[in-house]
């Protein structure tokens, strides 16, 4: 790849990126009470409603939806996020993770 090389992405607001194979979407504090803000939550009723530990870090909880098919807590019927507006960092910038860039060939070189 040339120095030029440029990755471009848009969001496609089709939900594939926060559906699929079980993963974690890791939260801080600061997102944690940006989201509950969002949603008119209490910090503490958020973390029991939508979070779990796993591995000493708090993540988003997963929905179950068939066989190895797991749904952001917060994607809609639609495969909509609900909370896009203040999505995690993780979210903000997907497809830009080390794993993918590695893997060019999963974006759109420009």
């Amino acid at each position: 790849m040339s120095s030029q090389t440029k990755f471009t992405f848009e969001c496609q607001n089709c939900g594939n990126c926060c559906s699929g194979s079980t993963g974690a979407v890791w939260v801080d504090d600061n997102e944690i009470a940006a989201l509950a803000n969002f949603l008119n939550e209490k910090v503490d009723d958020f973390l029991k409603k939508y979070t779990r530990k796993k591995n000493g870090k708090i993540t988003l909880i997963e929905i179950q939806k068939k066989e190895n098919d797991y749904w952001c807590v917060f994607l809609d019927k639609n495969k909509h996020c609900k909370v896009y507006q203040v999505r995690p960092m993780q979210c903000r910038t997907y497809p830009y993770w080390q794993k993918i860039i590695e893997n060019s060939k999963n974006l759109e070189i420009t």
